[in-house]
């Protein structure tokens, strides 16, 4: 009989020709690799948010670059909305009613306002925390996800190092590139990115070459201090990520280091590393007078008296909010619960009689009034605590918000890749990584898969500990 007449590709003992395999043996070959490319495509957009508030963070488009908008806003705006209609983000139930409660306060007490308020500076403010209500449906493994923020961050800390010795033999128009060879327009204004070390010095603090700020480059490291001592310790990787916090000279990288180790060491009982962060305290303050002459580390210890520093950035940003609350806020009672407007800010801060940063705190009081501030705040604490995390990497996480403004993406940007999208709080029964409908056809090619995440070998026993031990540290 003809068999290519009877459309069967059979031998004559009825069995599938060996050179031409059949439908069944094909397809499920190809929904292995369907599976695999779905999980490459995941894996790209929960990395998404760290890249674009680390390697893109100084680019914008015109005109908003002059404003301070980043475009890393409308990128993370547009990965959760086609993550969203593409399936591979789902909404939480619970993070979308906080959300549109919060938004519904924060509108709300704009129509109070008679139209005084930025309509512009609301819309922003609600698309940018449009992705907070979404989480991975796969969520990724957590050790993949610390895996990746390591490199980054090890990655970052490295250039910040060449960064610092390269201005000295090569200048600084090579040392920071982007602030002095990319197109002005393109660029985020408005943010200090190369300053120097202190005041009359000719020497540059380092940023990490893609940072906005010595000051985010000094937070992105003491993070990756954090998640270090948490999951692999690498000695080396704890001393290149230690260095380069101290050559970024900004203080809000030390104390958020110095924060997460005193809560590391009062939750896990690490009652050594408390007692040596009390020695290291006292014998830095008992040797301050010493050193507060000695090149470079003078500079650092210096940091610490900004904030009575009428003309120094750390003043403006963490001092003379509340001066301008006692100017315009308190002596009205209904403002200093609603606030004065959207995007009223930066109008009265440059009549007050103080210079004041629109940092998260003041901008959201001031604007918002306490309690819209405090809608906005609790929004954004219980999407932090609705994770799996460890707490101290929530904590990590949170202090950038406080430390710095609620639009610049920084903070938002490592919430969403750290937190909010891979490790979010489940309902029971919900798979933990995986679709149960994944598994079987493609075991050996995902556990090959996941070695480009990890870099470990998957079948080995590390002793590092599992995933479900990364979230219970």
């Amino acid at each position: 009989m003809n068999t290519l007449a009877t459309g069967a590709l059979t031998s004559r003992a009825g069995m599938p020709s060996p050179g031409l395999p059949s439908a069944r043996l094909v397809a499920p070959r190809r929904s292995a690799r369907g599976v695999l490319q779905g999980r490459r495509v995941d894996r790209w957009l929960w990395r998404l948010p760290l890249i674009t508030s680390t390697f893109v963070s100084k680019l914008a488009v015109p005109p908003f670059g002059a404003l301070g908008l980043s475009i890393a806003i409308p990128v993370l705006v547009a990965a959760s909305c086609v993550g969203a209609a593409t399936g591979r983000l789902i909404v939480d139930t619970h993070r979308l009613l906080a959300y549109t409660a919060m938004l519904a306060l924060l509108w709300g007490f704009q129509l109070g306002h008679e139209g005084l308020y930025s309509v512009l500076s609301m819309l922003l403010l609600s698309a940018l925390h449009l992705p907070y209500v979404f989480q991975l449906r796969r969520a990724p493994d957590p050790q993949a996800v610390l895996g990746w923020f390591q490199r980054v961050a090890l990655l970052i800390a490295g250039l910040g190092l060449l960064q610092y010795s390269a201005k000295f033999a090569l200048g600084p128009g090579l040392a920071f590139p982007i602030e002095n060879y990319f197109p002005e327009a393109f660029r985020v204004s408005a943010f200090n990115m190369q300053g120097y070390v202190e005041y009359g010095s000719a020497v540059y603090r380092a940023n990490g070459v893609f940072m906005l700020e010595p000051s985010f480059f000094s937070q992105l490291v003491a993070i990756g201090v954090v998640v270090e001592l948490i999951t692999q310790r690498r000695p080396w990787a704890i001393t290149m990520l230690s260095a380069a916090l101290l050559i970024a000279y900004a203080g809000t990288g030390i104390a958020l280091l110095v924060i997460c180790l005193l809560f590391l060491a009062v939750a896990q009982a690490r009652w050594r590393l408390l007692g040596g962060l009390a020695v290291a305290g006292a014998v830095l303050v008992a040797s301050a007078g010493l050193l507060e002459n000695v090149p470079y580390v003078g500079a650092l210890l210096s940091r610490a008296t900004e904030f009575t520093a009428e003309g120094s950035s750390g003043f403006a940003r963490f001092v003379g909010g509340f001066y301008l609350f006692d100017q315009y806020l308190w002596d009205d009672p209904v403002r200093a619960l609603t606030g004065f407007g959207a995007g009223s800010f930066q109008a009265y801060s440059e009549r007050a009689r103080y210079p004041a940063t629109g940092m998260a705190v003041f901008k959201m009081v001031f604007e918002f009034g306490l309690v819209g501030a405090a809608g906005y705040f609790l929004f954004l604490g219980g999407c932090i605590v609705r994770t799996t995390a460890p707490g101290v990497l929530r904590l990590a996480v949170a202090l950038p918000y406080v430390l710095s403004g609620n639009y610049i993406p920084f903070a938002h940007g490592l919430a969403f890749g750290l937190l909010i999208w891979t490790m979010p709080m489940r309902p029971a029964g919900w798979p933990a990584s995986n679709d149960a409908g994944d598994a079987g056809d493609v075991t050996t090619d995902a556990a090959t898969d996941a070695t480009t995440d990890t870099g470990t070998d998957p079948h080995a026993d590390t002793g590092r500990g599992s995933a479900h031990a990364v979230t219970a540290a």
